[in-house]
């Protein structure tokens, strides 16, 4: 992203975030609905613990997406802000 000039950028990261999106949100669920599903299947069970952990880091990674990360690529999308761009480590300013 950071060669791409300030006139095309709105267009390009509108592009870049619907294509990694369509990627991104299935895998996203998927491993939602796969903590959820062993830590309630183990419940009872002395590994329980582990799946509750794995649980709460994924929850915490949601909480992240949604609430840092979401809110930056949407002002991202309006114009290109190289002091939001190294907020999410698209690159490392010099």
């Amino acid at each position: 992203m950071r060669y791409i000039s300030k006139d095309k950028f709105p267009e390009y990261h509108n592009f870049h975030s619907i294509r990694i999106s369509i990627l991104a949100m299935p895998l996203m669920f998927c491993e939602l609905v796969t903590s959820i599903m062993l830590w309630y299947q183990n419940f009872n069970n002395a590994i329980q613990n582990v799946f509750l952990i794995n649980l709460i880091i994924v929850v915490l990674i949601w909480l992240s997406t949604f609430l840092i990360q979401v809110p930056l690529h949407n002002a991202l999308s309006k114009e290109k802000n190289t002091e939001k761009l190294s907020k999410i480590n698209l690159y490392k300013l010099d």
